[in-house]
């Protein structure tokens, strides 16, 4: 007797593995008797609504009882769908089911998937199986996998923080308890770091403003103090400084300036990189190192500083000195 579909009962569990959907059905035919051991063809439909986004086939033999197992994704694929691919985040996906005995395909209907598909949703966070934020024993969380970058795709620096705005504070840091002997923030560099490294650097643009460098020393543009007085680095700290020969040669200094011995003129002219100097705007402090020179005496000409030293009687000479010009 050939065996029919027409009004066939499916009786079908439902549950979902870690590569596919698994499914069990018993199959009967129109007088309810079981189909045992029967070679049949099972076609599956996976519709997000009422589009088909996957469809398979299977050939699979029922047992004694007329019952089959059947895992959905391994299944021959029809059409250009892709299991793999997906997107169980929706939740109106429907499962069509048709058996063919013989006869042709059976249209069993379509039903609702009741339940998630939790492990095919994992696979979307399927790298948290190899992941790049370790969390340790104590609740810890480390990464050690490259740079990270915040409003920055490609961070240069092991942490880069860009605000493409300026409306807000781009980065914030506060301590609602703060214990005594703690710090909010705290910098530290390897011991013997050169004195050249910096703890911390602060740019306008290109332009270097401030620095603290490993030595403890700093450099800021300019300082503002409490009484709103503002003090630039050339103030608080020496312009040049140096120690000249009496011929003129510089032994030692600041690196910022040359000096020239005009004997026309019986006279010393400094020149200060970058400085056009007038006696009246800085503080000059002569050293005379000769024991011949009793007095000296500061001007300046053409934006140089000019020296000239005496003797006793009030002649002009050469002579060993040092400056320093605030």
């Amino acid at each position: 007797m050939r065996l029919t579909l027409i009004g066939a009962i499916l009786i079908c569990g439902i549950c979902f593995s870690q590569q596919g959907i698994n499914y069990k059905a018993v199959v009967k035919d129109g007088s309810g008797n079981i189909v045992a051991n029967d070679l049949i063809a099972v076609q599956f439909t996976i519709l997000d609504g009422a589009t088909t986004v996957y469809g398979e086939t299977h050939t699979p033999t029922t047992n004694e009882n007329g019952i089959i197992i059947l895992n959905i994704g391994e299944g021959a694929p029809i059409g250009a769908g892709d299991f793999s691919t997906i997107d169980w985040s929706s939740a109106n996906h429907f499962l069509n089911v048709q058996i063919n005995t013989g006869d042709g395909l059976t249209d069993m209907g379509t039903t609702a998937f009741k339940t998630v598909p939790y492990a095919k949703v994992a696979d979307v966070a399927k790298s948290l199986e190899n992941p790049l934020w370790i969390k340790n024993s104590a609740d810890r969380i480390s990464y050690n996998a490259g740079n990270v970058g915040v409003g920055d795709s490609n961070p240069l620096s092991p942490f880069s923080v860009i605000q493409s705005t300026g409306i807000e504070n781009t980065m914030r840091l506060e301590s609602r308890d703060h214990p005594a002997g703690k710090d909010l923030l705290e910098l530290q560099i390897p011991s013997g770091s050169p004195a050249t490294s910096q703890f911390i650097e602060m740019q306008n643009g290109s332009e270097i403003v401030a620095a603290v460098n490993a030595d403890g020393s700093a450099r800021f543009k300019s300082v503002q103090f409490e009484d709103n007085s503002v003090q630039t680095t050339a103030a608080i700290g020496p312009r040049a400084f140096g120690f000249i020969q009496s011929s003129g040669n510089i032994t030692s200094g600041s690196g910022n300036f040359t000096v020239e011995w005009v004997a026309a003129l019986n006279r010393y002219e400094i020149t200060i990189s970058g400085i056009n100097y007038f006696y009246r705007n800085f503080s000059t402090f002569i050293t005379t190192v000769t024991s011949n020179v009793v007095r000296s005496r500061i001007t300046s000409n053409l934006g140089k500083i000019v020296v000239y030293l005496y003797n006793a009687s009030g002649a002009p000479l050469q002579g060993e000195f040092q400056f320093i010009t605030f």
